[in-house]
């Protein structure tokens, strides 16, 4: 693809450049296409996040469940990953009359995928919910080492927010000593007045990362502190300001390599 779009800025010929790129994508067979699969329960969202996905009405939404019977197939391109083939299956809990048809494609479905896609819906479970179906699949994809990647549906429409809250209210909270920045507003906190409201939101709001970051290099923050495992959160903020200092603390030793850098800028 980067070789169409050379050519495309060196004609300087839009349309041609767009008909090329239409060309390639479609002669791509579907064989050397990156196969991604989305899996889930019955009315748990999938068809609803592929057509967000994909910008496209792919496949049929309705809260009716077991909208989607056979598997649909959409081929696109997915940058920077290149052509792909989405592939929206009946939901695994499927339960009607043609359950056992549908779920026997579902599992063909499974066999060509290569990027698996589990949606879990987060709205109010019932009390005797399991994840076990979920879990099932996730261990099917990684025995055949096929990546997995949750997606949490109708987060902003579940109940965990009203718990927590309602938690919260059993607890006293004292006013911080040094003000901290909450990745729901990017907002420096003073007061003890909007912490209860503002953790309560954290369960189903936007975490707004990149705005909070910003606020702080712009405060004039030089170091960050980056916890748990892998360096990604790090590669995204030496993006942002390639001066920033880093620091990861992904097991216990690390905690004394990060006491001794503050030793030593003391």
């Amino acid at each position: 693809m980067t070789s169409v779009f050379r050519e495309g800025v060196l004609t300087g010929n839009r349309t041609e450049m767009r008909e090329h790129m239409a060309g390639t994508l479609q002669d791509t067979p579907s064989g050397e296409r990156l196969h991604i699969g989305v899996f889930g329960r019955t009315n748990s969202g999938k068809s609803s996040f592929l057509n967000a996905f994909t910008g496209q009405k792919v496949s049929i939404t309705s809260d009716v469940a077991g909208t989607t019977t056979d598997p649909v197939y959409k081929a696109m391109e997915v940058h920077p990953v290149g052509p792909c083939i989405f592939m929206d299956t009946a939901g695994f809990d499927d339960e009607t009359r043609l359950g056992e048809r549908r779920m026997e494609k579902t599992r063909l479905a499974a066999e060509k995928t290569e990027l698996a896609v589990i949606v879990v819906c987060g709205q109010c479970a019932p009390a005797d919910f399991s994840p076990e179906r979920e879990l099932s699949w996730y261990r099917y994809f990684k025995k055949r080492k096929v990546p997995v990647l949750f997606v949490v549906s109708r987060a902003d429409l579940g109940c965990g927010a009203q718990e927590l809250a309602a938690e919260l209210e059993k607890v006293s909270v004292k006013a911080p000593e040094i003000p901290y920045l909450c990745n729901v507003e990017a907002d420096y906190v003073t007061d003890s007045a909007p912490i209860k409201g503002l953790l309560a939101r954290q369960v189903s709001s936007t975490v707004r990362w990149r705005e909070t970051m910003e606020r702080m290099l712009a405060d004039g923050v030089d170091t960050f502190i980056e916890i748990g495992p892998g360096r990604t959160l790090a590669g995204f903020l030496k993006k942002m300001s390639r001066d920033a200092k880093v620091l990861n603390v992904a097991k216990v030793e690390d905690v004394d390599a990060v006491t001794a850098f503050f030793g030593q800028e003391a």
